[in-house]
């Protein structure tokens, strides 16, 4: 079959009612995103992290103060970065997403007091952050994040990867 002949585009075949739908459905999310743009009050923004919060998981071994200094942090860098990090724009991937802090790293405990410098160093010796983002069919996003992350990282990897999730969820409907 020769590209552009007219067997060649015989073959495609486009569902025009179904392409109408999702159309639509992605017209009705944007809609629904802009709609709520700029009605975030400082106790609205609270609970937005608090639900994001109360979604962490661990996995590793973590002490109980480790795990709280780390659902604190977390906290305090949403709440001071939450318009940079866009999470009124992008709310709907917000309410989904489920942070997991991962306390080894490569099958190794890493103790939150290991110097800053140290840690940074070595990830970047190994040409990795140690962060993964992945998207179920369900929606949901879960970001792996090491205990051990530096702010900027965190702020640097969710910017980065959330903008092109946010891409993805209206291509997917």
């Amino acid at each position: 079959v020769v590209i552009g002949s007219q067997e060649w585009r015989s073959g495609f075949q486009i569902n025009w009612d179904k392409e109408f739908k999702r159309y639509e459905a992605a017209k009705k999310a944007m809609e629904m995103d802009i709609a709520t743009v700029g009605m975030t009050d400082e106790k609205r923004k609270h609970k937005i992290v608090a639900n994001i919060i109360g979604r962490v998981r661990f996995l590793g071994e973590m002490s109980a103060i480790d795990q709280l200094v780390a659902l604190r942090r977390i906290s305090l860098i949403l709440e001071d970065n939450f318009d940079d990090l866009g999470m009124e724009d992008f709310g709907r991937l917000w309410e989904s997403i489920v942070i997991v802090l991962r306390a080894e790293h490569e099958g190794q405990i890493v103790p939150m007091n290991t110097p800053v410098g140290s840690r940074s160093t070595n990830m970047k010796r190994k040409g990795e952050t140690g962060f993964k983002f992945s998207f179920g069919g369900d929606g949901r996003i879960t970001a792996t994040v090491p205990a051990n992350f530096l702010d900027l990282q965190l702020i640097d990897e969710f910017k980065q990867h959330l903008r092109d999730f946010h891409q993805e969820d209206y291509e997917l409907l």
